[in-house]
């Protein structure tokens, strides 16, 4: 027999009709607890249970705060991660974190396009793509803002907004320079007929030099072998500084 059990009994929270008037637990204060699934301390708002415990559960908290109830790192309060995902519950995403601009690098120069950007709070650059948008041509790796600038071919190599236009008009039409064959798959003839010495470089398509000579004055015709290098698109620079003298013209060795 149950001692706990008679008329005007106080009610316990036991699942007993403790007083016999035919009611369960009644007027004891009820307790709403949610399911912590995640143990991070916050409950599911979806998944509650009503009960005269004045003690949580195990696995159930006093609170529906839980805004993702599988992922214990996050809740109310949280640490804001730069991962897309509302961590600390407010409904907003990455909040409050620095941003940062990368600009596309799509010819792998170092340099980015200023018309394809992208803002992030990641504060390690994305493959493909640079801190800076100083590239004036993002599809050609030769043009940047470090490349040579190769006169006489139309294009802004640099980056600088000019495009380098020298050449022996200024010397007056007796003199001439004439590159020969082009394009060429040996020997290349430089004839020229300038008043002065000059240095010739030869420059590949990356800016380098592959071969220098140097041309003595007046009527002459040199022969440079161009046997040894592959094929592709060449610059020959012909110079002199002392009479502030450039002269440069695209050339195709093929095999």
């Amino acid at each position: 027999m149950n001692s706990s059990v008679y008329p005007d009994a106080p009610e316990l929270c036991d699942g007993i009709d403790n007083n016999c008037n035919d009611l369960i637990d009644e007027e004891i204060p009820i307790y709403t607890y949610y399911f912590d699934a995640d143990n991070d301390g916050f409950g599911d708002p979806l998944m509650a249970i009503d009960t005269c415990l004045s003690t949580p559960l195990p696995g159930y908290v006093s609170n529906d705060l839980d805004c993702e109830t599988t992922d214990s790192s996050i809740y109310p309060d949280a640490p804001e991660l730069c991962d897309g995902i509302d961590n600390n519950c407010n409904d907003l995403i990455d909040e409050e974190i620095p941003v940062y601009t990368y600009y596309l690098d799509a010819d792998e120069d170092g340099f980015g396009d200023p018309l394809a950007a992208i803002d992030t709070c990641l504060a390690t650059v994305p493959l493909g793509y640079v801190e800076n948008n100083e590239d004036c041509d993002d599809e050609v790796s030769d043009i940047n803002p470090d490349a040579n600038e190769i006169p006489n071919n139309d294009i802004d190599e640099d980056c600088d907004g000019e495009i380098l236009v020298v050449g022996i008009g200024e010397l007056g039409s007796d003199y001439y320079i004439n590159l020969v064959p082009n394009p060429v798959k040996d020997d290349l003839y430089v004839k020229h007929s300038l008043p002065f010495s000059t240095t010739l470089h030869l420059i590949n398509n990356l800016n380098k030099v592959v071969a220098f000579h140097h041309l003595p004055m007046s009527e002459n015709t040199e022969i440079i072998s161009l046997t040894q290098l592959p094929s592709g698109v060449y610059y020959v620079v012909i110079s002199n500084l002392e009479h502030d003298f450039r002269y440069s013209k695209s050339i195709v060795k093929i095999r």
